[in-house]
């Protein structure tokens, strides 16, 4: 199957059937890990052309990825990361740690976003925020896959 670049397309319907104006991405990196911290970022893109060769950070090669990083940091609207210890997954078990860190990433933002959009298809976050679930959106949706990158 043919590389398929991200798109700004679930941003645009989010606007366009919520009324948002900053849409956030949100990816996570350490969900997988025996032990360490989940890391969770928050992106805002805007609808601009993004960088050469945005994709998933997964597919990326660590020097391309260590190469695209502050590309995106400098281009992307806003972005924040929020972090989850390991005792805090432990205590509140994944699932509540990984919205504690996404959370503590929206909340760090300088902009509240009106809608997010989370990489896969469990909403984790839920209220207050207007959430829309992509499977694969760190490849299929700019400001997810700037924060799969970021994170």
């Amino acid at each position: 199957m043919p590389y398929e670049p991200p798109t700004h397309t679930v941003e645009r319907s989010l606007r366009a059937t919520t009324g948002a104006r900053t849409v956030a991405g949100v990816d996570e990196v350490g969900r997988g890990a025996w032990a360490g911290p989940v890391t969770v970022c928050a992106a805002v893109t805007g609808l601009r052309r993004p960088p050469e060769g945005l994709t998933d950070s997964k597919l990326l090669t660590p020097r391309r990825r260590a190469e695209l990083a502050p590309v995106l940091r400098s281009w992307v609207t806003a972005y924040a990361l929020g972090d989850a210890s390991p005792q805090e997954i432990d205590d509140l078990g994944m699932t509540a740690a990984l919205r504690l860190a996404a959370v503590r990433a929206l909340e760090g933002l300088p902009v509240r976003p009106d809608a997010v959009i989370l990489d896969g298809k469990h909403d984790y976050l839920g209220a207050p925020w207007k959430v829309r679930t992509v499977i694969k959106g760190d490849q299929s949706c700019i400001a997810v896959a700037a924060a799969s990158v970021i994170a």
